[in-house]
């Protein structure tokens, strides 16, 4: 019986060593290529692309899309993505393409920002064309759509913002009409002397751009803005769903918000994956807005991604919370996601394909690749129609 028992221990203690040694091997073999794999990563200068990362074009599902956009110089990606989203809607719908004006809507949103900026009484009079997707859709169902064949105004309008010699006479004009009505004391007297500098205003628009017609032809019928956007684009009567994402969330997913135009929500980032495939899975894009950081995008392939790039780990992005508070969160960018990759194992997101507004030059032939590493950090909000 000894003798069995002390056979049997020889034979542990044995298949213990060998065990040992195995794992000795092993985390040696491991050392020796991470070292290779290091000695590889830090050839790379830094900030450059890493050849060894593991890009592909492929996707476990893509939505159609019509034409690439371009929205030059124009400070309105929010109305372009808009514009983007509902194209592809339309598509979806009848098999059609269809094209939107963009810059409509761009010039809009410059005329009416210059009215708002008419009755301020802190003597701001800058200009800006950049806005929430709430505010670009609110911005849609108060003055419609129209197709870019009726949109007649001049190149002129992208030349700057919405070109620098405009906007500066603009901001001029902004300021005297500021200190006019500062000095008007009676509240009805203001109220109609604002009513003048308005239609002043617009006529100003129509002698520096050009005049639009209220009324076009599609299809043989006469349509203006709104009746064209009625007829075309039902779903504009609905609300958005407006998915807030949160860096820290305590709750995977709260309505936070409810108005006649908007659902409002808090939702964390898995619960945020989750929904992108939902929505692709049922063809329909998603109206991404996020931070757009250049350093951390490759504009031939149209990489986005922050492990494809040689970045010392003390130089990596800083958490959001950190970013705000040195004022690095800027860099605000609206898009579409029209497709994703899942890990065939563990089924989780890999990366987004990502249709921009920037023309066919840039990325991809117009799109871009965003990795979750890049979208998880970046991430502001997403929007969603039903």
């Amino acid at each position: 019986m000894i003798k069995e028992i002390n056979s049997t221990l020889k034979v542990l203690i044995l298949k213990t060593m060998l065990l040992v040694f195995a794992i000795s091997v092993f985390h040696f073999e491991t050392q020796a290529a991470q070292k290779c794999s290091n000695a590889l990563f830090d050839a790379v200068p830094i900030g450059a692309l890493r050849p060894e990362f593991d890009h592909t074009v492929r996707y476990t599902k893509e939505i159609p899309q019509s034409r690439i956009t371009n929205q030059c110089n124009l400070g309105t990606c929010h109305l372009y993505s808009w514009s983007n989203h509902l194209e592809a809607n339309y598509l979806r719908r009848t098999g059609k393409e269809i094209r939107l004006s963009a810059d409509y809507l761009s010039y809009i949103h410059f005329f009416a920002s210059s009215i708002a900026a008419l009755s301020r009484t802190n003597k701001d009079v800058k200009l800006s064309l950049g806005a929430s997707s709430i505010k670009s859709f609110e911005l849609i169902k108060q003055y419609g759509l129209r197709p870019e064949s009726s949109f007649n105004i001049g190149p002129e309008f992208k030349a700057g913002v919405p070109s620098a010699r405009a906007n500066a006479m603009i901001e001029n004009y902004i300021a005297r009409v500021q200190l006019e009505l500062s000095k008007i004391q009676d509240p009805t007297k203001k109220q109609k002397a604002f009513v003048r500098r308005v239609q002043e205003l617009d006529s100003l628009f129509k002698e520096m751009f050009g005049d639009l017609p209220n009324n076009f032809q599609v299809e043989g019928k006469t349509y203006n803005a709104r009746t064209f956007t009625q007829e075309f684009f039902p779903e504009l009567k609905e609300k958005i769903a407006v998915y807030q994402v949160q860096h820290r969330a305590k709750e995977k997913y709260q309505k936070v918000q409810e108005t006649n135009t908007q659902e409002v929500y808090d939702i964390d980032r898995r619960a945020m994956d989750e929904l992108i495939i939902s929505q692709i899975d049922q063809g329909k894009n998603v109206y991404l807005s996020y931070e757009h950081k250049h350093e951390l995008v490759d504009k031939p392939t149209g990489i986005m991604s922050i492990e494809a790039f040689n970045i010392p780990i003390k130089m990596l992005p800083l958490p959001l919370n950190r970013r705000q508070q040195f004022k690095l969160d800027d860099g605000g960018h609206a898009v579409q996601i029209v497709g994703y990759e899942l890990n065939p194992f563990t089924k989780e997101l890999v990366k987004v394909k990502i249709k921009n507004s920037w023309g066919e030059k840039n990325g991809d032939a117009g799109y871009f690749h965003m990795y979750r590493d890049y979208l998880h950090t970046f991430v502001k909000s997403v929007v969603t129609l039903p």
